[in-house]
């Protein structure tokens, strides 16, 4: 039994508990990726159905705590997307003897979940795509099975999905330290690949490293960046119109499953939350900003066990914060991302031309003519220096005034 199309996060669980293996990916004409049974191969033991996260109601908790946080390590808070506390958890973790499971991208630019005891560093960075999980579920199950202890650190639904299948199978979760991140919604692979491809193609380089938060450019500036060889040959910030960050930033190319997303809300799936903080210092006055620092929500006794003893450890700054600043400034623990009205004419063209690049910047024309005309009118300077002028209770009212 598997869920409507539209629902599909492709979370991989039902192709590992399925025991005919007669689940297999397929793509629909918007190059998403979605599990489809082979009924010739069924057997109706519906396990697809009892795994999957859509189909059942996954408890999540409601955050205990939450915490300003970065690295010590100068470096890693550098090279982080926001204040390095993932890289500890998993640095934290290995020192414990525990396996770790997070996000890499391969050579072809498609990104997957993989495993390991000692190399941390391939896991740094944000990554704006569609993750694999693949088998990443069974691998877990013979650790837990051998009594061994492992982090997962991943999206909303994949560790729903994690969830469901460890409680599946009746493994000591306890064993099992899950980490999700604030997900604001994520595209299909292939858009990425064809993107880096057309790029690669006009620059006539080939790119040994992919960057969505360059280190070298200040991660908070979100410059996308493709290297040669440690050499970037293309570099666009978040409002110079790189397409693909349009894309991804507006929320025009998501999956279709991303905008009715079960889990953007205050449940969280799990032990641990990380995101941005962008709401620090609103409610109660900090002598630092919101830039390379992270908000890390505790979620359960298991998840605050495991942050008190990392914060032992020395390595990590972490000031307990209003729950409210993590709350109030990030809508993706209200709502799921809402539907742009550009998505439906991205979609009719990707239809036509099955070409990412083509039909996302037919669609979002309007965003990227704004987006020239501020910057040679050099306006974001100018509200950033309105913004130091004004005090905070004016900014904050001039928001709502915008809003309506």
């Amino acid at each position: 039994m598997l869920i409507c199309e539209e629902d599909c996060s492709a979370c991989g669980a039902c192709m590992n508990v399925c025991p005919s293996k007669c689940i297999e990916y397929k793509f629909d004409i918007y190059g998403i990726k979605r599990a489809n049974i082979n009924v010739t191969k069924c057997i109706h033991c519906n396990m697809c159905g009892k795994v999957c996260p859509m189909l059942n109601n996954i408890k999540g908790n409601v955050s205990k705590n939450c915490y300003s946080a970065w690295s010590k390590d100068e470096k890693i808070r550098k090279n982080s997307a926001s204040g390095g506390i993932a890289t500890e958890l998993y640095r934290f973790a290995i020192k414990n003897k525990m396996w770790i499971c997070g996000v890499n991208m391969d050579n072809n630019y498609l990104c997957s979940y993989s495993i390991t005891n000692s190399n941390y560093d391939q896991f740094a960075n944000s990554k704006y795509t569609y993750s694999d999980m693949g088998y990443i579920y069974t691998i877990i199950k013979k650790k837990i099975l051998k009594n061994e202890k492992v982090l997962f650190i991943g999206l909303p639904c994949q560790v729903a999905a994690m969830k469901q299948y460890i409680d599946l199978y009746k493994l000591n979760r306890d064993l099992l330290i899950l980490v999700d991140l604030v997900c604001h919604g994520v595209t299909p692979q292939d858009y990425l690949k064809t993107h880096i491809e057309n790029i690669c193609k006009k620059k006539k380089k080939n790119a040994t490293e992919v960057f969505f938060r360059d280190p070298s450019f200040n991660t908070y500036t979100y410059t996308f960046t493709l290297k040669n060889n440690g050499i970037p040959f293309y570099k666009k910030k978040v409002y110079r119109n790189d397409i693909y960050q349009i894309g991804y930033h507006k929320g025009i190319a998501y999956r279709e499953n991303c905008y009715h997303c079960r889990f953007s809300n205050k449940q969280r799936q799990g032990d641990l939350t990380l995101s941005d903080f962008a709401g620090v210092g609103k409610y109660k006055k900090c002598d630092y900003d919101n830039k390379n620092v992270s908000c890390v929500l505790v979620n359960t006794k298991k998840g605050d066990n495991f942050y008190q003893s990392l914060l032992l450890e020395n390595r990590i700054y972490s000031e307990i914060r209003p729950i409210e600043e993590e709350y109030d400034f990030e809508s993706r623990l209200h709502t799921p991302t809402p539907i742009p009205k550009e998505r439906n004419k991205f979609k009719k063209m990707y239809e036509k031309s099955s070409n990412f690049d083509y039909s996302m910047l037919y669609a979002a024309k309007g965003i990227v003519i704004k987006n020239e005309l501020k910057y040679y009118l050099n306006i974001n300077s100018i509200n950033s220096f309105l913004s130091r002028l004004l005090p905070n209770s004016i900014k904050e009212r001039i928001k709502v005034i915008l809003r309506k």
